[in-house]
């Protein structure tokens, strides 16, 4: 894997509770709401080159479906599905502007086949986003 990834830049969006810079060298965090469309633009235009990105943010907001609301709807969606519509569509057009080959995963999760409990718009989040990947990987690959 470390060959691989030698001399090419990774950008891995939420992973807020996981990796940190002092126990991986070379990590350089930007924190951005990715709900914020101009703000993520901006954040982002500031990273520089990437080669490889992996889509990991996510919220769940969990709440019994006749109890959604508006707020928890917007938000569900705004970060699990438009932030990957807008973090892979920079880095895709930066890559094709290269010239050089790249790669772009998608997390979802279980919740996008399995109905859960609570779950609803969590679910929706993550079965859009297994339609979105196909379409990406359709028009990208």
């Amino acid at each position: 894997m470390e060959l691989f990834l030698a001399g090419r830049r990774v950008l891995v969006t939420g992973a807020g509770k996981g990796g940190r810079r002092g126990k991986c060298p070379g990590i350089e965090p930007v924190c951005v709401d990715l709900g914020d469309w101009e703000a993520t633009e901006r954040a982002l235009g500031s990273v520089g080159p990437v080669d490889l990105l992996v889509n990991n943010a996510a919220v769940a907001l969990l709440q019994p479906f006749l109890e959604v609301t508006k707020e928890a709807f917007d938000r569900s969606f705004e970060v699990n599905l438009r932030a990957v519509i807008q973090v892979s569509q920079i880095v895709a057009r930066g890559l094709i502007a290269r010239g050089v080959p790249g790669a772009i995963v998608n997390v979802s999760s279980q919740c996008s086949q399995r109905a859960v409990t609570n779950h609803s718009v969590y679910c929706s989040t993550k079965g859009a986003l297994d339609m979105l990947t196909k379409v990406m990987a359709l028009e990208l690959g």
